[in-house]
Order: C-alpha cells, then sequence, then structure tokens
C-alpha cells in the first residue's frame, strides 16, 4: 500500500516538474517573440541578447526536465517540451543575429 502512495508521488512530482519545464521554455518563447517582434518582422533576427537569455532558460529548464523525466517518463510531455523549446530555433537560424538590444518601451 505504501508503494502505490510512493509511486503515485513520484508521478505526480515528475509531471509537476514536467509542466513547469514546459511553462518555463513557453514563457521564454513568448517574451523572446515579444521583446524582438519588430527586428523579427524586420528580418533582423533575435538580436544577441535574447539568444543568450533563451539558452541561459533552456539549461534550467533542462535541468528541471532532466528531473521530471528521471522520475516519470513520460514521452507525451517530453516531446512536447522539445517542441517547445525548438520553436524560437528557426528565427536563431534563418535571420542573421545581429548586436542589437530590444527596446521594451
Amino acid at each position: 500500500m505504501t508503494s502505490q502512495k510512493a509511486d503515485t508521488k513520484t508521478v505526480l512530482a515528475g509531471l509537476l516538474l514536467g509542466w513547469l519545464a514546459v511553462g518555463g521554455m513557453g514563457l521564454t518563447n513568448a517574451f523572446v517573440f515579444w521583446a524582438n517582434w519588430s527586428f523579427i518582422v524586420s528580418g533582423n533576427g533575435a538580436g544577441v541578447f535574447s539568444v543568450v537569455f533563451y539558452v541561459f532558460a533552456l539549461m534550467l529548464t533542462g535541468v528541471v526536465w532532466s528531473i521530471s523525466f528521471w522520475l516519470y517518463r513520460n514521452k507525451a510531455l517530453a516531446i512536447l517540451y522539445w517542441l517547445v523549446c525548438l520553436a524560437p530555433l528557426p528565427v536563431f537560424l534563418f535571420f542573421p543575429v545581429w548586436f542589437q538590444a530590444p527596446s521594451l518601451s
């Protein structure tokens, strides 16, 4: 009986951490696109500061996602996490990234 409760707690912790990682990268992507929208539309890319911010968020949520996947191997959540992580990659790869700082006003 106690092993089932431990399994349930492990699964819930894994799901919570997994959705936390997906949400963290989703918010990061939303911020990168919001802050650089005028640069992206004009074809100038997302800016080097946004790339650094994205990589930092990727490392942070990658650790959270790794712990989540270690606790509970939910493959659908893993695919969703990696799709969310790879969403801004075409902007970073196909647009030149210059040293511009986005204006947040």
